[in-house]
């Protein structure tokens, strides 16, 4: 039995209005909230990352990462994005239930490799120099610095002891900027 072109398009249309209130419903459930359309983006091409930056502030010892945080933080006390200086952002590449976090293939990046932070209407582009792997205690890759820096950093996942419940070391991604 053939349908008529009318009885086609009556489907179609049908089909239509479902996906819009499917579309609708999940707008509903994941909203955009205004800090999510002013904060600034990461984007790395290589890892098909892209996700906005929150802030990890300090917490009188070191910054307050919550083991479940699910997003990227720009630490406290670093510089700020479209200043001179050392801008930090950290995520979780191991998630506590062993899934994976936002950061589990940094340790993939390579030099040369480009970054990309898209903040208000400014876009600032990154070239990553250099891929290394500190301890903890080592905080020299945060350290202020002349130029215009980005460094990423997260738990070096093989390094996890399980007797101690701490990773030994972190991965740390610096790049330059290098355009506007």
């Amino acid at each position: 039995m053939k349908r008529s072109p009318a009885l086609k398009i009556n489907a179609l249309r049908k089909l239509c209005a479902l996906c819009v209130s499917v579309v609708q419903i999940l707008l509903f459930l994941s909203p955009v909230t205004a800090q999510d359309a002013t904060a600034p983006r990461l984007i790395i091409p290589a890892l098909r990352l892209s996700e906005f930056v929150g802030q990890f502030p300090l917490d009188g010892e070191s910054w307050a990462i919550d083991s479940w945080d699910t997003s990227v933080g720009h630490l406290q006390g670093t510089a700020t994005f479209n200043d001179l200086g050392n801008v930090a952002l950290a995520a979780h590449a191991e998630m506590p239930d062993g899934t994976d976090g936002l950061f589990v293939n940094l340790h993939t990046l390579q030099p040369g490799m480009h970054i990309v932070v898209l903040n208000g209407d400014s876009e600032s582009r990154y070239e990553i120099v250099k891929i290394s792997s500190v301890t903890p205690e080592d905080l020299t890759p945060l350290y202020p610095s002349d130029d215009a820096r980005l460094t990423l950093l997260t738990c070096d996942i093989p390094t996890y002891d399980p007797a101690t419940g701490e990773y030994d070391r972190r991965v740390i991604v610096t790049a330059k900027r290098v355009g506007r």
